[in-house]
């Protein structure tokens, strides 16, 4: 009786290659490529499109991967990184330092096809870890960056000229050289058109300056006169924020005045509605987590939408259908 394996190589490249294009397939040079050497050498052919690492043990897995290619063959067009540790592999996986691990994956695929990249950190009790962008993504529109922050040195000119769509999520405590949002967005996504943010046990300054910063945006864009005239912080081509509503207000360093600050951006919020059809600053509950674990599969869930091409601009998480990704 005959067997996959005993198919010709061509067949099983065509095989192959139809269920890489499969979002819901997974890795495929990764999975497939671990069952045999004969698979393993189909597979190096065979473009990557599609990546969801899920853990650290995954990442390095995967890192493997690329070094094994040709420059040709490390072509990446939607890359979900989720730096959580494998129980099964803690021991391994202790040491490593996930934020170089990312720098190091990004170094090694093909910069001139990743078009989403979605970047998941674990709650810290330190600072937000940043990630120092290595090299130039210029196919990128779609960047996720969710429990750290990202910068990219000044010797990398113009690094994401096609970046339209940020979200920065669960944003705690920042280091002192990265507080400043706005300055932040400048450097990564001149070009921004729509940025998403949401804050999770940031300090009360912190906070206040984000919300102050926030309502200059919506005021010009309510304003009658040129946008390039109005004081505000962001890039001129931002189109619109959604800001989560559940802004933290209690804990250490609460100011009473912060709550007032967010009411008066909630009545100007309220207020555009009247004065525009295009709605400049969103206020959305996002919706509360609770673990981990839930965490990672809201960002995989999420991720999947984009790639199918489903509209995720606000979250909505009443209606779910999205195919299960393999671990």
């Amino acid at each position: 009786m005959a067997t996959l394996t005993s198919l010709p190589p061509e067949l099983l490249l065509d095989i192959f290659s139809y269920n890489a294009a499969d979002l819901s397939a997974g890795h495929i040079a990764i999975t497939v490529g671990c069952v045999c050497k004969s698979f393993h050498h189909v597979v190096q052919s065979i473009d990557l499109f599609y990546v969801p690492l899920r853990s650290i043990g995954g990442m390095q897995n995967f890192l493997g991967v690329l070094r094994r290619r040709a420059d040709a063959r490390k072509r990446v067009r939607s890359l979900l990184i989720a730096a959580c540790s494998d129980s099964s592999k803690e021991d391994m996986t202790s040491g490593i330092d996930p934020t170089a691990l990312v720098e190091e994956i990004i170094s090694n695929i093909n910069p001139s096809c990743l078009h989403t990249l979605f970047i998941y950190f674990p709650s810290s009790n330190h600072n937000v870890p940043t990630l120092h962008f290595p090299t130039s993504l210029p196919a990128l529109t779609t960047l996720h960056l969710s429990g750290l922050i990202a910068t990219v040195p000044s010797s990398i000119r113009d690094p994401f000229p096609h970046l339209k769509n940020v979200r920065l999520l669960r944003i705690s405590e920042l280091s002192e050289d990265h507080r400043n949002i706005p300055q932040i967005l400048h450097a990564l996504a001149p070009d921004l058109t729509q940025l998403q943010l949401s804050l999770q046990g940031a300090t009360s300054a912190f906070t206040s300056r984000l919300v102050t910063q926030v309502g200059d945006f919506l005021n010009a864009n309510l304003n009658s006169r040129p946008l390039s005239l109005l004081n505000h912080a962001f890039p001129d081509s931002l189109k619109q924020i959604v800001l989560d509503s559940n802004l933290p207000f209690r804990g250490e360093g609460f100011s009473p005045a912060l709550p007032l600050l967010f009411a008066t951006l909630r009545l100007m919020a309220a207020h555009q509605k009247i004065v525009q059809d295009q709605e400049s600053v969103v206020l959305v509950p996002f919706p509360q987590v609770e673990g981990e674990d839930r965490e990672k599969e809201e960002l995989v869930e999420e991720w999947t939408r984009v790639n199918v091409g489903e509209d995720v601009e606000r979250p909505d998480r009443s209606h779910r259908t999205d195919p299960a990704l393999p671990v």
